[in-house]
């Protein structure tokens, strides 16, 4: 499985690292505010590409 070009030993290693510098308190936080994050990035994309096709058909 390569997501990124990482393989698996490469995705635990950044997710020790994440909890070391974090804390395990704390990443349920930021699970939170990255998937919200995520959710208005693909919002504003999905915006973008309905204004193109859109200005495409006009």
């Amino acid at each position: 499985m390569k997501i990124f070009g990482m393989g698996l030993p490469e995705l635990i290693l950044i997710l020790a690292v994440v909890l070391i510098i974090f804390g395990p308190k704390n990443l349920p936080k930021l699970g939170g505010m990255l998937g919200r994050t995520v959710k208005k990035i693909r919002g504003r994309v999905e915006e973008d590409d309905d204004a193109a096709s859109g200005a495409q058909t006009a």
